[in-house]
């Protein structure tokens, strides 16, 4: 009897060796629910700043980096520096019709770009028929692809040399903050919008700051175009 159970006994153990483990189960961090996880991907933004005239590559420089550093998503590319073509003068032949220059650059916009940003030391005017001439800073398209910004108007009325550069950087982003889609800003708790509308006087671009108020920078974001937080 002893024999027989021992014989079990042997039996039962060779069969506990024999048996293969099962590996132990790796969970995928990526993987929940059986879902793979998304991704944040970040649409990049692509601008194309066109110099005219003698606009000089500092100038075109300093754009792409206030650009560049002012949003999140947004790259730049300099274009080669153009000549205005005498079919984009306005009617009195002074100034440049600004509305002709937004639909010019519609038609020289490079495919692989969102926007383009004209960038001219001649003086523009929007005109609204072939007669009437309002002489300004800029102009752009909301929403749309293209806008126009002049120096020129800009160097209106300096009290100093510092004033440009602030004037310019501000004068071509608000331009393109009505490419991305924004409306003149009415936010009376931040009047430091540069989104504001300078009602066509330059003692209201002095007054801003390359800043955009709260309520801009949250309707940008809907559209996928970020604002770096030192903005606030």
């Amino acid at each position: 009897m002893r024999k027989i159970i021992f014989c079990l006994l042997l039996v039962s153990i060779c069969f506990a060796c024999g048996k293969k483990e099962k590996p132990p189960v790796t969970v995928n961090p990526f993987v929940t629910n059986n879902i793979p996880a998304k991704k944040n991907h970040v649409k990049i933004i692509r601008v194309a700043i066109a110099p005219y005239h003698e606009i000089d590559s500092a100038t075109t420089a300093l754009i792409a980096k206030e650009f560049e550093d002012f949003y999140i998503n947004v790259k730049t590319l300099i274009l080669p520096r153009k000549i205005m073509s005498d079919s984009l003068l306005a009617n009195s032949l002074t100034r440049y019709n600004a509305n002709k220059i937004l639909n010019h650059l519609a038609l020289i916009k490079p495919n692989e770009v969102n926007y383009i940003l004209a960038i001219t030391d001649d003086r523009i005017a929007a005109c609204g028929d072939s007669i009437h001439e309002t002489g300004v800073a800029g102009l752009g398209n909301r929403p749309g692809t293209c806008s126009v910004v002049s120096t020129a108007a800009l160097k209106n009325k300096l009290t100093d040399s510092t004033q440009f550069t602030p004037r310019l950087i501000k004068a071509t982003m608000h331009e393109m903050g009505h490419n991305f889609g924004l409306f003149h800003c009415k936010n009376k708790k931040d009047k430091k919008c540069l989104m504001r509308d300078a009602g066509g006087t330059i003692k209201t671009l002095d007054e801003e700051d390359v800043h955009l108020c709260d309520k801009c920078v949250d309707l940008l974001k809907k559209k996928g175009i970020n604002v770096r937080k030192k903005n606030k």
